[in-house]
């Protein structure tokens, strides 16, 4: 696992103004487990459900909003407190023996290590919570053209992701920073990672070598170039800042900084890897582990990644999308290749189910009489099967009656007793879910009377 190197992490809130109102989702969609839920426990409620993937792990619910764009998420009942990972778009590369683009800021809560900004789990009340993903800046077509929304010829920044909690708290993660094209006269973009700088005229001292610094927490800054061949420097990662060109190693040159690993989606992932740089003349540098672009080359011969032709050489590799991995910077572009696009982002929150199975009784009034059918009924907080049963004995026809969804998870027996005197009724419940415990509830005793006519 990859730490922050004595960071602690960031936290950029923004208030809202006003107090938070819950009000039920409009066109409100279900999101059922992509893996083993017999009980369905782990289903979720969103506006959109697109591309939002839910699984269960034990005893924990794992959702995944992986649209770019704002999906609103309705908070489970019983559910106070959450893990959530933020990551934003990744920035593009840029243009002509190039940097990186830095990768999307980091935010992490919850119990793993390394914690951006070694934040706890976070504590939620009910209602629901905005989640937005941002999309992977644009990489640069020409060192001086516009492209997207720069004006100077460098990659466009990634977008914010964040979440809005129901107190109205919003915690952002910022859009990774372009990286810088040849010969710019501007340094490369600054965001939650710092775009790495390009070669500026042959001396890492002439224009185009300044590099984007990162969100102070959530990133790192970018590389560039400190003497030798046409390259420029790799994109800041979460974990790490984007490596310096220099000749002599042609395999770390220019590399995208790494990213940083969790767990929180259900398995060991790297996110938020820098941009490589675009080189001239040699390797472009490779993305940082965690989704970030390697950087183009001048030919398929010196190419690292996507290189069956000429132009896709040269071109810098798009970041991975759902890491927020940095793009990364064209080569030496004789062919126009264009520098690739930063990867989106994503929002990740699991949290950890109550698995204790419950079940009550409702006994009729007025007690029972002999040999006189009332109904028991019971209710149970997940499906199984109930069973129900008179001082001990199976009552027949009540044994194993289905509680599911779509009875509201309950059940009714038609009792007839067949003995005068006290009685003592119990449910006997059975999840269907075995991550449940079994319970029983027992009532109190009650009096069978005898009936006062005759049939």
């Amino acid at each position: 696992m990859v730490l922050r190197r004595g960071q602690l992490a960031a936290l950029v809130i923004y208030a809202l103004i006003g107090s938070a109102v819950v009000t039920p989702i409009a066109n409100a969609a279900t999101v059922t487990s992509s893996n083993a839920d017999a009980s369905g426990t782990c289903s979720q409620i969103v506006d959109n459900a697109t591309s939002v993937v839910v699984n269960r792990y034990g005893a924990d619910c794992v959702i995944s909003f992986k649209r770019v764009g704002t999906t609103e998420w309705t908070i489970p009942a019983g559910v106070t407190k959450i893990q959530t990972l933020i990551i934003a778009g990744g920035g593009g590369g840029g243009f002509d023996v190039a940097g990186g683009g830095g990768a999307g800021g980091l935010l992490y809560y919850g119990g793993e290590t390394p914690k951006t900004p070694n934040g706890d789990t976070l504590t939620i009340t009910s209602g629901s919570i905005l989640i937005t993903v941002g999309g992977g800046g644009a990489g640069a077509t020409s060192p001086s053209t516009p492209f997207g929304s720069d004006s100077t010829g460098r990659g466009v920044n990634g977008s914010n992701s964040s979440i809005t909690l129901p107190s109205s708290t919003v915690l952002t993660a910022i859009g990774g920073g372009g990286g810088n094209s040849r010969n710019n006269v501007n340094a490369a973009q600054n965001g939650g990672s710092g775009g790495g700088g390009g070669y500026g005229n042959g001396s890492p001292t002439a224009a185009g070598s300044g590099t984007g610094s990162g969100v102070t927490l959530q990133g790192y800054a970018g590389g560039r170039n400190t003497g030798g061949s046409g390259a420029g420097g790799g994109g800041g990662g979460a974990g790490g800042a984007g490596v310096n060109w220099s000749d002599g190693n042609a395999n770390l040159n220019g590399a995208g900084g790494v990213g940083l690993q969790y767990l929180i989606s259900g398995s060991a992932t790297f996110y938020g890897g820098g941009g490589g740089a675009g080189s001239w003349n040699n390797l472009g540098g490779p993305g940082g582990t965690g989704g970030g672009g390697a950087g183009g080359s001048a030919d398929n011969v010196t190419c690292r990644a996507n290189c069956s032709t000429l132009i896709l050489a040269q071109t810098g590799n798009a970041g991975l999308a759902n890491t927020g991995g940095g793009g990364g910077g064209s080569g030496k572009a004789d062919a126009s290749a264009p520098a690739g696009a930063g990867g989106s982002g994503i929002v990740i929150i699991r949290y950890t189910l109550n698995l204790t199975s419950t079940a009550s009784i409702t006994i009729p009034g007025g007690g029972f009489i002999y040999n006189t059918s009332k109904n028991i009924s019971a209710v149970t907080n997940t499906s199984g099967l109930i069973t129900f049963m008179a001082n001990g004995k199976f009552i027949a026809g009540c044994r194993n009656i289905v509680a599911s969804s779509a009875n509201s998870y309950s059940g009714t027996c038609a009792y007839k007793p067949k003995t005068h005197g006290n009685t003592t009724i119990t449910v006997i419940f059975r999840p269907s879910d075995l991550s449940y415990s079994p319970s029983s509830a027992v009532s109190a005793s009650y009096f069978v009377a005898k009936r006062t006519s005759r049939r």
